[in-house]
């Protein structure tokens, strides 16, 4: 199983890798702060930009404490020969960025990225795990642990049913959150 990176981990943005540091760059922190995270990974027609069943890629991270109030998704330009179904989910963050899985569709379970297009779609809801409800809430009660563990995860696509990809793109991942200081 390969492991890719998007724009947030520098050193290995787009490409595949099983284990490596991979330089997330975290935006610089406010106390308080709403503000958009943004998780971008190129899809090519070419090996080194292709992922294959069973794949994860690595979008975005946040931290337990983080308040999630939106989490969409795009796909820009990606056209396949039948279908590209993906779970998002949760993944611990850890040393070389090869945490545990968490959840894997905790998000989204199945969802079919190359339906979407380029116009954002929320896929906060895809799955039915996180209710309407817990809109806001922080990652730590998203996530029914019983308290906020000071730990970070992952946002992951774990890549189910991918066949031929005709033309690549871009797929994004975005959520909304309230960092606390």
């Amino acid at each position: 199983m390969a492991e890719t990176y998007s724009d947030n981990y520098s050193s290995l943005a787009g490409t595949l890798a099983t284990s490596a540091e991979a330089g997330y760059k975290p935006g610089p922190k406010q106390v308080y702060s709403t503000e958009w995270l943004r998780g971008e990974f190129t899809l090519a027609t070419t090996v080194a930009g292709t992922v294959v069943p069973d794949d994860h890629t690595r979008m975005l991270t946040l931290h337990t404490s983080d308040r999630l109030h939106q989490f969409v998704s795009s796909a820009d330009v990606l056209i396949v020969a039948g279908a590209v179904d993906v779970d998002i989910g949760f993944f611990l963050s850890g040393n070389n960025h090869d945490g545990a899985e968490v959840t894997e569709d905790h998000f989204a379970t199945a969802f079919n990225l190359d339906a979407i297009g380029p116009e954002r779609v929320d896929v906060m809801f895809e799955s039915t795990t996180v209710e309407p409800d817990e809109t806001g809430d922080r990652v730590w009660e998203i996530l029914d642990l019983a308290s906020d563990t000071d730990t970070f995860y992952d946002i992951v696509i774990h890549w189910n049913l991918i066949t031929t990809i005709t033309a690549g793109g871009r797929v994004v991942l975005e959520a909304e959150v309230t960092r606390q200081g």
